[in-house]
Parts: C-alpha cells; sequence; structure tokens
C-alpha cells in the first residue's frame, strides 16, 4: 500500500505551530516584562525621561561653569585691588557686572554689605575679601585696609 503523500501539509502544520507559539509567548511573558518596567511604551518614555534629565543636568553644568568663572574672576580684581594694582572704585566697577547675577549675592550683598547702592556693596565685599586674601600677613592688611576704608570714603561722599 502506498501511502498518499500531501505535500503542503506539513507546511500547513510547521506553520501553523508557529503562529500558536508565536501568539503565546507574548502573552505568557507579557505580564512579567510590564511589571518590570519593560514594555514598548515604558522604554519611549524613559528615552524622553533620560533626554530631559541630561538637558538638565547641561543646564546645571553651564550654571555651575559660569559661577566658577565669576568667583575666579571677582578673586583675580581683589588680588589686584589688594597689591594696590587698582582703587576701591575701579575694582568695585569691575566686579559688579560678575557678581550682578549670581544666585544668591544679592540677598547676601544687602544683610552683610548693606550700602546705599549696589556698587557700593560690591566694594564692601571687595574689601572683605582683599581682607581674607591678605590675612596671613598682618603688616599688609592693616595697611590695605587702610587704604581701601580711605577710598570707600572717598566713594560715599562722591554719590549723589
Amino acid at each position: 500500500m502506498k501511502a498518499i503523500r500531501r505535500s503542503g501539509a506539513g507546511s500547513v502544520a510547521v506553520l501553523a505551530g508557529l503562529i500558536l507559539i508565536g501568539g503565546l509567548i507574548p502573552t505568557s511573558i507579557s505580564t512579567p516584562v510590564r511589571q518590570a518596567g519593560l514594555d514598548a511604551w515604558s522604554l519611549w518614555q524613559s528615552n524622553s525621561a533620560l533626554q530631559k534629565a541630561s538637558a538638565e543636568s547641561s543646564r546645571i553644568q553651564d550654571r555651575a561653569d559660569e559661577l566658577r568663572q565669576s568667583v575666579e574672576a571677582v578673586e583675580h580684581i581683589a588680588t589686584r585691588l589688594g597689591t594696590g594694582a587698582l582703587t576701591l572704585g575701579e575694582a568695585a566697577a569691575m566686579a559688579e557686572p560678575w557678581v550682578r547675577d549670581r544666585p544668591g549675592f544679592a540677598t547676601t550683598a544687602e544683610y552683610h554689605y548693606a550700602a546705599s547702592s549696589f556698587r557700593l556693596s560690591v566694594a564692601r565685599y571687595l574689601i572683605a575679601k582683599v581682607q581674607y586674601l591678605v590675612a596671613g600677613d598682618p603688616s599688609r592688611t592693616t595697611a590695605a585696609l587702610m587704604r581701601l576704608e580711605r577710598e570707600y570714603q572717598a566713594l560715599l561722599q562722591s554719590q549723589p
């Protein structure tokens, strides 16, 4: 007896098996995958959150760099002021743009360096900065602070 062989029957059976497996696998693993937060929707949301966090990190780094540059510039100005290379008026004029937008400086200046103008507050801040920079040398400290106080009084007199 000869077996009658149908050429498409095996292919149909294999195809049906693959479809059945393909349909069962996603439904059987979808719950654990979703519980782990690994579904496709979550992937897009996570990618979006990562991009936002990266942009925020860059913005914060830029602000930190600006603050560091401001601090370094004012330190340099104060050093030149302490050595007598700049007058207090010149130094305050140079430092004012660097500290004007510095976070928290205006509030700190109102409290610690109270004066009738922002420029005079900056001048008081610079005097304190010079005092800190020359603190290790008492002879320089006294001479520098006396000169700066005279210059501060002259700035006060010149204010309208």
